[in-house]
């Protein structure tokens, strides 16, 4: 049976019978109440890994899900009554955006959002269960998977976590307290952050994901070319976690990544013509220094940098700002690579996102419909992908290291990959890391 979640010290229950509905109601349908706060939960926490923001919810696959009825002898969908309450009950909030079609019609989107005070409590296993098989929910909103999705898509089964040991951590980490990285959203640096207990929630829920096997693909192809699963946002703690047919992984990384793919760009735009500037730069994003020269030479301008959030900060205020703020760091950039810097300019003049779109699909292309394909074909199945790094157990790591190297090479660029197994902290170390 799916879990479905619970916010901790709030009883839909409780809330139903005081509004009025008989114990018949909430005995059939309490469960359709934590059905929406979970997919809600889902959208923002796991596959987005935004908590607290608004997501699109699909109303006609919630109708599908839940139906409709009589309620307080009214006729109504369940969608609506139900969204109705837990706005009402400040669980959630709501939006709607609406758009005019072609032929005049309306087409009304809405969205949903647990606010982050109610986020603040935690959740938890709901105290009744869903009938629904969610994850066959899911998937029937999905685009069907064709070439190297496909075998992404079966060979995800091999995945699993060691769920017991994951949950000792994080009840541990939640009980000392445990120290994270500092972490940006938006213009907002937050700092000083500790496993709470929405952070100890998100893990669980995380945990519980990943140990069900909803592994179910969602791919991005008209944006960034990327894939998603419900564990593409596991939160970093809980990696080492992860066991590939039983066994502990190893991640390959590739160092620099997106400032190396926007080297094949700069390759195609100057050609044999490649000013100082230009090669400067390729060589240290094939050699994996770009990002502790790039930090030296702002330290030396006598900027702030935060170490933690510093690869977020230079591409928020170099690769992907929108042009229209003179950030002191892409001066110091464009003083170094002043033709590098023009380049990023064009590439942006149309819209902005062009660029991380570019580079995204880019590296799409490399890592997931060249090297995760070209290794599927030669029988090696034993990996994941996410993103710029690749996952697998230590004895195929020669294998796909190699692969690697020679699908970047055909495209002409060197690349740096660092390797690091991903090895399970013990108590002794999770208390030193809170002292």
């Amino acid at each position: 049976m799916p879990r479905i979640y619970a916010i901790q010290g709030i009883s839909f229950s409780e809330l139903l019978e005081k509004d009025g509905y008989s114990r018949t109601y909430i005995k059939n349908n309490v469960w359709k109440y934590h059905h929406i706060l979970t997919k809600v939960l889902f959208k923002s926490v796991i596959y987005r890994n935004s908590p607290g923001e608004y997501v699109k919810i699909n109303i006609a696959g919630l109708d599908r899900d839940l139906g409709n009825s009589k309620i307080k002898g009214k006729r109504i969908r369940f969608s609506t009554q139900i969204i109705q309450d837990l706005t009402k009950w400040k669980i959630l909030k709501k939006k709607y955006l609406h758009k005019q079609n072609e032929d005049l019609s309306f087409m009304t989107t809405v969205f949903l959002k647990v606010p982050q005070e109610v986020l603040a409590k935690g959740w938890q296993k709901a105290p009744v269960a869903s009938p629904l098989d969610l994850v066959r929910a899911r998937k029937t909103d999905r685009a069907p998977l064709s070439g190297v999705y496909l075998h992404i898509q079966r060979y995800l089964a091999q995945v699993s976590i060691d769920a017991d040991a994951a949950r000792a951590y994080a009840d541990h980490a939640r009980a000392v307290g445990l120290p994270l990285r500092s972490k940006r959203k938006g213009y907002i640096l937050h700092q000083d952050r500790v496993v709470d207990q929405q952070v100890h929630s998100h893990w669980m829920m995380s945990i519980d994901e990943v140990e069900q096997g909803n592994f179910e693909l969602k791919v991005d192809a008209t944006k960034t070319g990327r894939h998603f699963t419900s564990f593409t946002n596991l939160p970093r703690e809980l990696r080492p976690f992860l066991r590939i047919n039983g066994r502990r992984v190893v991640e390959l990384d590739i160092r620099n990544s997106q400032p190396l793919i926007f080297g094949l760009k700069l390759k195609e735009l100057y050609g044999d013509q490649v000013p100082e500037d230009v090669q400067h730069y390729l060589n240290l994003v094939q050699q994996g220094t770009f990002y502790d020269t790039i930090k030296d030479f702002i330290l030396e301008a006598k900027e702030v940098v935060q170490e933690e959030t510093f690869k977020t900060d230079f591409f928020a205020r170099v690769f992907f700002s929108t042009e229209n703020v003179d950030y002191k760091w892409r001066r110091i950039f464009d003083r170094h690579f002043p033709s590098v810097s023009q380049a990023i300019t064009q590439m942006k003049l149309q819209d902005y996102k062009l660029l991380s779109h570019h580079l995204m699909q880019a590296e799409a292309q490399l890592l997931v419909h060249q090297v995760a394909a070209r290794l599927y074909r030669e029988g090696t199945v034993e990996f994941f992908t996410l993103h710029d790094a690749i996952y697998c157990p230590a004895d195929v790591v020669d294998e796909v290291y190699s692969i690697i190297n020679e699908e970047y090479q055909a495209v002409g660029l060197q690349v740096t990959i660092k390797d690091k197994p991903l090895t399970r902290p013990t108590i002794e170390q999770l208390l030193d890391q809170a002292a």
